[in-house]
């Protein structure tokens, strides 16, 4: 049995769809360049050391007993709290060998705040390491629609639904010729996606034509041909969620005098946007970091395509 292993989970967004997913919508959802890597070393001892990598450096660590998961020592009490969670699920029915532990070693490709998958990345990695289905686990602990964890292991864009219950993964082409008029902007605060979904579930209103309107925004996102089809697209989605939500757009909230589009991406109120320019590429960023949004990325930067290699 082999002393080491390696794995890759890609971040994700979600472009369309966002809330009602969770009712059977069809959302387009795009797996990110950036992600997350797990290694799993085997060690001399009963014990799991957890070391957690972000760009800045080192973020978390943890060293925990096993078979019984106590917590010995760690960085973070209320981080390695939650491991403690996510690993008691992942480790039920896990057989522990006598005298044998692991140094497992995690490294984000994004700052965690960035609403990036960094739970669902690190969910999936523990999945194809253990060999149990991530959309059960995924679901168990954190709830939601599982679109984060699609992309986790896709190869570029998808459609995601639910149906009966399962996830409904169908592949699609979303890479425009003018993605260079595209970009994702950080709003500058994370949003706590199963509180929103909580408060959807409880206080919005939605009907079955909603869910039919937004599939039809989302093919005419995915088969837009030219900036302005996408525009009213993503225009149009606004609007209907605003109204589903009970909520201003993002737009009439954070970027009124702006001459483009913006697009809420997941949990309204958070993490990113989003935008399209005709500027080019200077001139936006500068237009961004003037009104203090200081993260901005390209969408051929972020966005996993059939043909990008993951590095």
């Amino acid at each position: 049995m082999s002393n080491q292993w390696i794995f890759h989970a890609n971040g994700k967004l979600l472009i369309t769809g966002e809330y009602l997913v969770l009712e059977g919508a069809r959302g387009l959802a795009l797996p990110l360049k950036q992600g997350q890597h797990m290694q799993v070393n085997t060690l001399v001892g009963e014990i799991l050391r957890w070391e957690a990598f972000s760009p800045e450096g080192l973020w978390f660590e943890a060293t925990i007993s096993l078979p019984d998961l106590n917590i010995i020592s760690t960085s973070d009490p209320a981080l390695a709290e939650k491991l403690h969670e996510i690993l008691s699920e992942v480790f039920s029915a896990f057989l522990f060998q006598k005298n044998k532990g692991f140094h497992i070693i995690t490294r984000l490709d994004f700052n965690p705040s960035h609403g990036f998958g960094s739970s669902a990345t690190l969910v999936s990695l523990l999945a194809q390491w253990i060999g149990l289905d991530a959309f059960k686990l995924h679901h168990k602990l954190f709830g939601g629609s599982g679109y984060d964890i699609a992309c986790a292991t896709a190869f570029g864009p998808i459609i995601y639904s639910i149906e009966n219950e399962h996830p409904l993964i169908t592949p699609t082409h979303f890479f425009p010729p003018f993605h260079q008029q595209l970009y994702f902007v950080y709003l500058g605060n994370k949003q706590h996606s199963s509180r929103e979904i909580a408060r959807f579930k409880e206080q919005s209103k939605f009907k079955q034509t909603d869910i039919e309107h937004v599939n039809s925004l989302t093919e005419a996102v995915c088969h837009a041909t030219n900036l302005d089809e996408l525009e009213l697209a993503l225009m149009e989605h606004e609007a209907l969620l605003s109204v589903i939500l009970k909520k201003p757009v993002i737009k009439q909230e954070r970027f009124k005098n702006y001459q483009g589009v913006v697009k809420s991406l997941g949990a309204w109120g958070g993490d990113f946007v989003m935008a399209t320019t005709r500027k080019d590429r200077n001139s936006f960023v500068d237009e961004m970091k003037q009104s203090g949004f200081e993260v901005v990325y390209p969408f051929a930067e972020l966005v996993l395509s059939r043909s990008s290699k993951i590095v």
